[in-house]
């Protein structure tokens, strides 16, 4: 009778384990019919894409919006909606498609209000990338630079320009422009600055092998050489200095000052002097004032800390003479009458922001009226 008994005993253990591992197998066969082959890998991919937050860039020029994104990565498509209605916003972004973080590379497409009367483009090819730039603005184009490796054209050369709609070019479109620029441009920036620095730890080493001067002068260290009356050097201080101000400028308004923002503050003695790339553009004086010279250009405003070698910068634009119309740098009768046809007609010859001499953010004849009154009296 108890042998019976552990007989049955030993087969209801054997049951139960038997019980036990089919269930193991079969939360098994459930957990791989659900998980597809591959998805760990997917997973781990998954892991390694780069997400990055678009920034918003409606409101911006298409150019400008365009280079954002693309310096982070993104693939821009530019979209042109023609609608005259929307004067202030010819040439800006008005939608984009993606917003929040996204995939690195993600195509974004950038919705732009464009005129609808076609522009003849000049052929800007083998100018100067900053001369073609200047020339396709005037007109009321946006444009976008892309470097290209090139040693069989110069420097800076527009090597091709191409627009963002090519059926149909009118004033917002956005104009490509590829220019030729020195192979390894950057790498060879990046070794000079390492060579910079490569030399001023060395003269750091200079500086701390003379000798201090509580030594004696003429001493000779032994190696055999005099080193005379020599002191330790002491280092000049590096200054970190950037600009603030207004970037646009116009004949007739302002004057505007950029002020120069320093650290560390500097010491007494030490002053910043103020310099212009192109006189001809504008000059800036001691006090940081910009005084605009010419109808259209861009000039680099620097200021530099006197005796060092410390500066900061900042590129400036001149738009135009306030009330220039026609663009020939005076304002007359002529202007006036152009203004007239473009309130009448939509002309593309006017740049907005120099026809609106009475700051309203409109053309109307009032602005007109201005202009003559303007050419007849001699101020505004």
């Amino acid at each position: 009778m108890k042998k019976k008994k552990e007989t049955t005993s030993k087969k209801k253990k054997i049951m139960v384990a038997i019980v036990l591992l089919l269930l193991v197998l079969a939360v098994a066969a459930i957990i791989l019919f659900f998980i597809k082959p591959g998805e760990t890998k997917t997973t781990k991919e998954k892991a390694k894409t780069t997400y990055i937050k678009v920034p918003d860039v409606v409101g911006e020029e298409s150019s400008t919006g365009q280079e954002i994104l693309e310096k982070l990565g993104f693939k821009v498509h530019i979209k042109e909606t023609e609608d005259d209605s929307k004067e202030d916003m010819i040439g800006k972004i008005y939608k984009q498609s993606a917003k929040g973080k996204v995939k690195k590379n993600t195509k974004i497409t950038l919705s732009v209000y464009v005129s609808s009367e076609e522009i003849k483009m000049p052929n800007v090819i083998g100018m100067n990338k900053d001369e073609a730039k200047e020339i396709l603005e005037k007109l009321g184009f946006n444009v976008t630079l892309e470097g290209k490796e090139d040693e069989d054209h110069p420097k800076d050369m527009v090597l091709s320009q191409k627009a963002a709609n090519e059926d149909k070019i009118v004033r917002g479109s956005t104009i490509k422009l590829t220019y030729a620029k020195e192979k390894e441009e950057e790498e060879k920036e990046d070794s000079d600055k390492k060579d910079e620095t490569k030399k001023e730890e060395n003269d750091s080493k200079t500086d701390s092998s003379s000798p201090s001067k509580n030594e004696t002068p003429n001493k000779k260290p032994s190696g055999g050489i005099d080193v005379g009356g020599a002191v330790d050097a002491i280092p000049d201080t590096k200054y970190t200095i950037t600009i603030s101000g207004q970037k646009e400028h116009r004949k007739g308004y302002g004057p505007y000052r950029l002020t120069a923002n320093v650290s560390p503050p500097l010491p007494a003695g030490k002053r910043i002097v103020w310099e212009t790339s192109n006189t001809s553009v504008a000059t800036v004086s001691q006090d940081g004032y910009i005084t605009p010279h010419a109808t259209y250009g861009t000039a680099r405003i620097t200021a530099r800390v006197e005796g060092t070698g410390s500066s900061g910068y900042m590129n400036i634009r001149v738009l135009g003479i306030k009330g220039d119309i026609t663009g020939d740098g005076r304002v007359n009768s002529d202007d006036s009458a152009e203004l007239m046809d473009f309130i009448r007609y939509g002309s593309n010859s006017v740049v907005n922001s120099v026809g609106d001499v009475d700051g309203d953010g409109v053309l109307t004849q009032a602005d007109s009226d201005k202009i003559m009154n303007y050419y007849l009296n001699g101020r505004w």
